[in-house]
Parts: C-alpha cells; structure tokens; sequence
C-alpha cells in the first residue's frame, strides 16, 4: 500500500485533471505539488422566476428585457435553464407565442437560444432549454437579462400589461475565475 505522502501526492495530482483545480505551473516549485498553488473553482446555480405581472409586461411593445443578476468580474457561465411553469397568455388569442432567452443585455441569445414559453408551447416535464457551457461576454462585471419576445400582440399598453397568465423559471450556474 502506497504511503501517506504518496497517496496524496497522487490525488493532488489527479485534482486538475478531473477539473478541481489548477497548478501554477510558473511556481518557483517547478513541477512539484505545492498545495498552496492548487485552487478550486466551484460552480453556484440561482434559480429566477419571471411573472406575467411583472412590471416589465406593460411595456407597448414586442420585446421586453429583465435584469436577473450582475455578475462579479471574471465570472462564467457555465450553464442555464429555461422552463416555464404556466404559459404566458394574452387570454385572447392574439398573442400567438411568447420566448424566453438569456443574454448580456445586448446579445439577447449569449447564454441561451430562446424557448417558446407561450399558449402554443404547453407546459410539460420536456419543455425546457438547457445549455451546457462555459462562456461570458466580457471578463468585466456584466449582467445577466432575460430577453422575453411576444409574436402577434404588444406585453402591454404601456400603463398595464395584456398578459393573463404565465410563469418561467431560470436557472443559471456560474464560476469566477481566480
């Protein structure tokens, strides 16, 4: 059986390479396993829920943008979920579909594609949209926006929304970088 020292040594080792952490390998150990030098970086999901009543929705347009979270400079995200709980709805039909995306704020689709949330999309176990990634726009701060975009009729008036119902969840996973 391989020593103590040994052992360690080996899943120190083995850490970067099952992505736990990282060796500095400009240390001035050069090649040895300082444990000083190996960081982890742990992903921290948050879940969002968007409400049809939200005030965004009375906007007298097509598309309406919520701001989820700000992220810390050097983050990444590394994964997102987009699911709907109860289809956004007009409740007169003329809303023909709603879609839900995830972006930066100005690239509307960065962190995800848009799903169909609204009257056409029913709300089941395999509705959903989910990513697998690592990306960010900027190693700045930056935000993270729900792009929310209706076909066939305005969220609303501009004084009061014309959705009757609707509900989405968004999850989103990310990292920063040490």
């Amino acid at each position: 059986m391989p020593s103590r020292i040994a052992r360690i040594a080996l899943v120190a080792a083995l850490l970067p390479l099952a992505g736990w952490g990282q060796i500095d390998i400009n240390s001035q150990t050069r090649g040895s396993l300082a444990a000083s030098r190996i960081s982890s970086v742990v992903p921290r999901c948050a879940k969002y829920t968007t409400v049809y009543t939200n005030a965004a929705f009375i906007t007298a347009g097509t598309a309406v943008s919520v701001t989820l979270a700000t992220l810390p400079a050097r983050a990444k995200i590394v994964g997102a979920t987009i699911k709907h709980s109860a289809q956004f709805s007009d409740g007169a039909g003329a809303m023909s579909q709603v879609t839900a995306s995830l972006g930066d704020g100005s690239t509307h689709t960065a962190y995800s594609a848009a799903q169909n949330i609204g009257e056409a999309t029913a709300v089941a176990d395999t509705t959903f949209t989910d990513t697998a990634q690592f990306k960010s726009t900027t190693h700045a701060a930056s935000s993270v926006v729900a792009r929310f975009t209706a076909t066939g009729r305005d969220f609303g008036s501009g004084s009061a929304t014309y959705l009757t119902g609707g509900s989405v969840d968004i999850w989103v996973c990310s990292v920063v970088l040490p």
